[in-house]
């Protein structure tokens, strides 16, 4: 299983850097900004699981990656982050990004830019939410519960996780 999983992952390298490859050649290398990201980790078999369910470390922690070509990122350009950051950011990193404001009442994230550009980013956010529906699962049935009343969540901080 890791090895094909391993050849995936060249595959979207190999074609990552046609797609870098293209922008330098366009000239747009440093006006685009890229987010590269996953929705989901995979077990690969650890747990003796596959796929993506539950709310072990291997499926939550997934990689979230921002090439910022702004000249405010340079402070920060090739460092690694440990930062709480979530899907939920993507959004509001691209509205900054084209200066366009957030609906604040409808989107929950934060702009990633004030990490890549060291603005605000000492008090960026003490946790990440998570949800699971599990209506479509087995353990539905086996649970005998209602598509409605199956839904967990999980809050996780540096140091603790708590799932409901």
């Amino acid at each position: 299983m890791r090895p094909a999983y391993q050849g995936l992952i060249q595959q979207i390298d190999d074609r990552l850097g046609l797609l870098w490859d293209q922008l330098e050649r366009l000239g747009r290398w440093q006006d685009t900004l890229i987010v590269f990201t996953a929705d989901h980790g995979d077990f690969l078999g650890d747990h003796w699981l596959g796929e993506k369910e539950q709310f072990y470390d291997t499926v939550q922690n997934v990689p979230l990656i921002v090439y910022d070509p702004s000249p405010e990122a340079d402070v920060t350009r090739g460092s690694a982050q440990q930062s709480m950051v979530s899907a939920v950011d993507v959004v509001p990193t691209v509205l900054d990004a084209l200066g366009l404001p957030p609906a604040d009442h409808r989107i929950e994230g934060r702009s990633l830019l004030d990490l890549t550009r060291a603005r605000n980013a000492g008090n960026w956010r003490d946790f990440v939410v998570s949800e699971l529906d599990y209506a479509y699962r087995g353990a539905r049935v086996a649970l005998g519960r209602h598509p409605g009343e199956c839904r967990a969540w999980m809050v996780r901080d540096a140091r603790w996780k708590y799932v409901h």
